[in-house]
């Protein structure tokens, strides 16, 4: 279960302050394909950063099956986040000089285990990039960037996938690979949490929620 405790989040500068998030709550079970949509600008990216545990929030909290992720130390707050979640990018932020399986791989640094190909290559053939395992970034359509970049996310068996716009930069075939791969974790008993301004890709999603008046809305 993921609870979403009243999150507020102010970004302040010298000369003034700008309210993004105010008192959002949310609960999404295990199992959900969640959607958070809204425009560009309205505190869609702010919110999935605070769920991943990597911008702390002004006031609420982030409960993780009852486990208050800013609650914890600093490093321990980045091992749980190493241990439950994925983290999946519209930019994909792949290492320019390693191969396909290498970038995959270079998920098991998280948790300083040894790397496991046969992982690798289960979802590489799930996610269809096999044949392009020795290839660096480069080399890859952007389709092919962003199914690495999701096999990576898998990689060390996350129970929550957090997404930011996956699809924003993705023709129809690709966007619908990445989504059912998202259908099928949910599936399996993992949690989804996408955000997206796209009404496609929310329409693939369980459940919805808006981001109105700088507060969640379930849709």
């Amino acid at each position: 279960m993921i609870d979403i405790q009243k999150i507020t989040k102010t970004y302040r500068s010298e000369t003034k302050e700008l309210l993004v998030l105010k008192e959002a709550t949310a609960s999404i079970k295990p199992g959900t394909f969640a959607a958070i949509c809204g425009p560009s600008g309205c505190g869609k990216s702010t919110l999935l950063l605070v769920l991943g545990g990597l911008l702390h929030p002004d006031t609420g909290r982030v409960m993780i099956d009852g486990e208050d992720l800013f609650a914890l130390s600093s490093e321990r707050r980045a091992l749980r986040r190493a241990q439950l979640l994925g983290f999946v990018f519209q930019r994909f932020h792949l290492i320019p000089y390693l191969t396909v399986e290498e970038n995959i791989e270079a998920a098991a640094i998280a948790l300083r285990g040894s790397t496991d190909q046969v992982r690798a290559k289960e979802l590489m053939d799930q996610l269809n990039i096999t044949d392009r395992r020795t290839h660096v970034p480069g080399k890859l359509s952007v389709g092919e960037q962003q199914r690495t970049a999701l096999a990576r996310a898998l990689y060390n068996r996350p129970r929550v996938l957090l997404a930011d716009e996956p699809t924003g930069n993705l023709d129809p075939e690709n966007a619908e690979i990445v989504l059912n791969a998202f259908s099928d974790f949910a599936n399996a008993g993992g949690t989804v949490i996408m955000v997206t301004h796209h009404p496609e890709a929310a329409e693939q999603a369980d459940t919805q929620w808006w981001i109105k008046n700088k507060t969640l809305v379930k849709g």
